[in-house]
């Protein structure tokens, strides 16, 4: 564990520690240069001297740069030196990830895990587009960042054992003592470790979902041999089943994209999308089951967020998709009836008139030019 104050990189000055996993753990540190907070991931030291961790710690880095995507966590620099362990760099995020938010809230409203999935399925979909499989979408590395504007703006984080597709024949990516996903959210091929592609994601991202609406699971087993047989053999129990409010429709929606063989499931992040999108929904700020807790030190926690120290009851919701039309009141002022126009005299009689008059005056003077003859 590096000590607060060590400086990496020549720049970014160590503070404190955020989180630790499998490969490397993630500090908060402050960029000297440009007097700002950032996140570091750095590779434990105790596998610096491996040639291929380093080169499966250095291609997260190149592979979530590569995708620039705004629901992907932002890495902005990598560096190697010799005397220091290898990291990159990272945005610092403001939140807490699903994971931690579940264990509070046990389930969540089906809008809101609708709005969620939306958002990692845009993540996929960018990464799909680029032959990257994530392989291990689960809680833990979908993060809810919250702003004072906006809560459960989704980061997909953790690409350390993504697959790029056409690009990893001939190399050795697992090895004794890695796993590559977890278990309980992965697809039956990617757990016989048969050949995959992005619809394995698709079906992680549906068992991770399915957690947050129903509050277990799709399968669960005592051993790793029991949980494997369930995910090869059984199906799991309609989430509409367990949790009445959620629409049929909606729960059909994840069955389809937990089905056992890829081809059964939506064949694009994007197409997966666009079925969930109609019952998606921002979640407010005001929200008690909103992101409670952050990355931020304390004394950059605005006034109006304080830490809670209990957690909110939770009140049961129903759910409903059916939306009222609204009232709208129109006040249109009446014209002003138009008066018919006076009706117009005939000018029939005058033009009779004038007609007669000069046959007259033809006539006269055909008399008088007979008269003047003789």
């Amino acid at each position: 564990m590096l000590s607060p104050g060590t400086l990496l990189g020549g720049r970014y000055r160590i503070e404190t520690l955020v989180g630790e996993g499998g490969m490397g753990a993630v500090y908060e540190a402050v960029q000297q240069d440009l007097d700002r907070r950032v996140a570091l991931k750095i590779l434990h030291e105790h596998l610096t001297d491996d040639v291929e961790l380093r080169g499966r710690f250095q291609r997260e880095a190149r592979v979530v740069a590569m995708l620039g995507h705004p629901n992907v966590v932002q890495i902005s620099d990598f560096q190697a030196r010799d005397g220091e362990p290898p990291f990159f760099v990272m945005e610092l995020l403001h939140g807490e990830n699903l994971r931690d938010l579940l264990k509070r809230a046990q389930k969540l409203p089906p809008e809101r895990v609708c709005y969620i999935a939306v958002q990692v399925l845009s993540a996929l979909e960018a990464a799909h587009r680029a032959n990257v499989v994530h392989r291990d979408i689960k809680p833990d590395n979908i993060f809810l960042e919250r702003t004072d504007v906006q809560a459960d703006i989704v980061k997909v984080l953790d690409f350390g054992v993504a697959k790029l597709l056409g690009r990893d024949e001939g190399m050795k990516l697992t090895r004794s003592g890695l796993v590559v996903g977890t278990l309980s959210y992965m697809a039956p091929e990617q757990a016989l470790g048969d050949p995959l592609d992005g619809r394995a994601d698709l079906y992680s991202l549906a068992a991770t979902m399915y957690l947050a609406l129903t509050g277990r699971k799709p399968f669960d087993g005592a051993t790793t041999a029991a949980l494997l047989k369930k995910i090869m053999n059984e199906v799991p129990t309609p989430a509409s089943k367990l949790r009445p409010e959620i629409p049929s429709a909606l729960s059909a929606i994840f069955d389809r994209a937990l089905a056992k063989r890829p081809e059964d499931r939506f064949a694009t992040a994007a197409e997966m999308a666009r079925a969930l999108a109609p019952f998606a929904k921002a979640t407010p700020l005001d929200s008690p089951l909103s992101a409670a807790s952050t990355l931020r030190t304390p004394d950059t926690i605005p006034e109006s967020l304080p830490p809670r120290t209990t957690p909110l009851p939770m009140q049961p919701q129903r759910f409903s998709y059916q939306i009222p039309p609204p009232t709208i009141q129109m006040h249109v002022p009446m014209p002003t009836p138009m008066r018919p126009p006076p009706a117009r005299k005939s000018s029939a009689p005058l033009v009779i008139a004038v007609v007669v008059a000069s046959g007259f005056v033809v006539l006269a003077c055909a008399l008088v030019i007979l008269a003047l003859r003789r």
